[in-house]
């Protein structure tokens, strides 16, 4: 998973920890790491192996294929040059999987940076 994919998966995962009211040393202990390994994976600065996200995901009602599966499809519509970024199209998730939408701009911006 690359650290952008990542920031977005955690993101999804902040809020879902914090409407069920679980806790990093929570999220921690029901995966059987380390609650710094939570911490550093949390801010980017460690990897965990995708079993592990999966069971993050899992503990907070986060469908995981579904997340990468729509963020794969927003990479494939990211525009290609700066024209496109000024006029960036709407990229919407459909259906329950709790995907946290980004602002346009947002979205954009980044596109246009290369990440």
């Amino acid at each position: 998973m690359n650290r952008e994919m990542q920031a977005r998966l955690v993101a999804v995962l902040r809020d879902a920890m914090n409407a069920q009211g679980i806790t990093q040393n929570d999220l921690a202990r029901k995966i059987g790491t380390s609650s710094g390994m939570i911490s550093q994976a949390f801010s980017g600065k460690a990897q965990m192996r995708e079993e592990r996200w999966r069971m993050c995901c899992e503990i907070c009602g986060v469908d995981f294929d579904r997340f990468v599966e729509t963020q794969q499809r927003e990479v494939g519509q990211r525009p290609t040059s700066e024209s496109d970024c000024l006029q960036s199209p709407s990229v919407a998730s459909a259906g329950p999987a709790p995907v946290m939408a980004e602002p346009e701009q947002s979205r954009a911006n980044r596109a246009c940076a290369g990440s």
